[in-house]
């Protein structure tokens, strides 16, 4: 059984700034002509791809059965992609 604590948790929730700094430097490389309200945008568009992904994934999953574990999966997930969206554009 898994042995998750509040601590293990967070900390796989919230994002590593470095890794933030690192997406934002990589979104102004590819879109040197944008502003940054522009790239931010970009970043919402590209996090919106991997929403879609993630619930496609998790929806496919769910069964009576594995209803509950899905929608836990899915809302894990979002957590972790809206903080690294956060910290992106904060990064920008």
């Amino acid at each position: 059984m898994l042995d998750l604590d509040l601590e293990t948790i967070l900390t796989w929730l919230i994002p590593d700034a470095a890794d933030c700094a690192q997406a934002a430097s990589q979104i102004r490389l590819n879109h040197p002509n944008l502003t940054d309200e522009q790239r931010a945008r970009r970043a919402v568009k590209d996090a919106r791809k991997w929403a879609v992904s993630i619930g496609g994934v998790t929806g496919l999953a769910a069964s009576p059965l594995t209803m509950l574990p899905a929608a836990v999966a899915d809302a894990a997930g979002m957590l972790k992609l809206e903080g690294k969206l956060a910290g992106t554009i904060a990064a920008l």
